[in-house]
């Protein structure tokens, strides 16, 4: 008797319009409510700035084309470096005196660092809880990498002299520097070779985790329906990149920048470090994850 008075009560109240009666024909945890209700509270404010992206539905907020560009521009950076290592790395590299068997172990490292740092990178940005989001502390790691890497390639030569001072190498006559063959230059050159290999080989490590999230930021942000729109501003974005680094290669740099620079190389660094540095510093303070 006592089951079917709870039983026409609760269809009473449901016939009422109520919500969020719980059936008295079932026993209740009132424990398991409370945590549930607080891992749903944590982890909606976990300071992370999901939330932010979301309307009062839970749904994710449709993006502007302004907010599409400003996600997807740091891939423009990321491809103007990938350009200047590409189109212009081996010419370089032949100019500090790598041989060309030698030169194919260098440019494996791109496929390499594809291969091993994007899906490592992916899984581990998938669970990052800081408050910066989950891909910009490994966009930002990234690109500090990157900058380390394109200057040391740029002044590899100028690197390799300063540590020879500093070791206080000389030459056959006692002075440093003078004479080819001699203790100084030998190691100017396979130091600054060195340097610049392993330049490169950080450079496409990094580069590569900037890139994984970079690409990831077009999935994680727009709703469902304008993913592919996302993917279409990031392949503009990438081609851009692309063709804008080629342009600016073919110009006679050295006479069109303000400041001296001793190689084409070294100008082409220099522009593709501040054009890197601009894209992810305007996506990283405009995006919100």
């Amino acid at each position: 008797m006592a089951h079917e008075i709870a039983a026409t009560e609760y269809t009473t109240l449901l016939a009422k319009g109520q919500r969020n009666v719980c059936d008295p024909r079932r026993p209740t945890n009132s424990s398991s409510h409370r945590s549930s209700s607080s891992v749903a509270s944590a982890s909606s404010n976990n300071g992370s700035g999901h939330e932010r992206n979301h309307d009062g539905t839970g749904e994710r907020k449709p993006l502007t084309a302004w907010q599409l560009l400003c996600m997807t521009v740091l891939l423009a950076g990321i491809q103007f470096v990938w350009t200047v290592e590409m189109g212009y790395g081996t010419p370089y590299l032949l100019s500090l005196g790598l041989s060309k068997p030698l030169m194919t172990l260098v440019w494996m490292a791109g496929p390499l660092s594809g291969l091993l740092i994007q899906p490592i990178v992916g899984r581990l940005s998938d669970r990052c809880l800081s408050k910066l989001g989950r891909r910009r502390p490994y966009i930002i790691g990234g690109a500090a990498f990157v900058i380390t890497s394109v200057i040391t390639i740029a002044y590899a030569t100028e690197l390799a002299s300063c540590l020879a001072r500093i070791l206080r190498l000389s030459g056959n006559n006692g002075a440093s520097g003078g004479i080819p063959g001699s203790d100084f230059q030998i190691f100017v050159t396979r130091t600054s070779i060195a340097l610049a290999v392993i330049g490169f080989y950080v450079l496409d490590f990094s580069i590569n985790t900037s890139q994984a999230c970079a690409r990831a930021l077009a999935l994680d942000i727009p709703p469902l329906y304008q993913q592919d729109l996302a993917n279409a501003y990031a392949g503009r974005m990438l081609n851009l990149g692309s063709v804008t680094g080629y342009m600016v290669g073919f110009m006679d740099l050295r006479a069109l920048l303000p400041w001296k620079t001793d190689s084409q190389m070294q100008a082409l660094c220099l522009i593709a470090t501040a054009t890197f540095t601009v894209t992810i510093v305007w996506t990283c303070i405009s995006v919100r994850e």
